[in-house]
């Protein structure tokens, strides 16, 4: 998965996110936990509690797909210590990374 490589670097230093219900297959594609029905907001209180520097939170595509099956359309990725959003988007198949961008979650 793209998406799960673009965000390796992130990982050990980082607590991810998805509003939907997390299964196992996620946590091993992120290589690394998922809190489950989640906002930014929240997600951004555990990783300063936790003292990581990145809040992950996993967009999930508006197309609608089975219950069981992850479909992402990006990440929004907030920086605790710079205060600022890094936003990946999915675009013909590719992601494309925006800075700057306001939580949109």
């Amino acid at each position: 998965m793209k998406l799960a490589k673009m965000l390796a670097s992130y990982k050990d230093d980082a607590i991810f996110g998805y509003s939907g219900a997390v299964r196992g297959y996620l946590n091993m594609t992120f290589q690394t936990s998922c809190y489950e029905g989640s906002k930014m907001s929240r997600i951004q209180q555990l990783s300063v509690k936790r003292g990581k520097r990145y809040a992950i939170m996993l967009n999930k595509s508006k197309v609608n797909r089975s219950w069981n099956m992850y479909e992402f359309d990006g990440a929004t990725i907030y920086d605790n210590k710079t205060k600022g959003y890094t936003t990946l988007k999915k675009s013909n198949q590719e992601f494309k990374t925006f800075t700057g961008l306001s939580d949109s979650t």
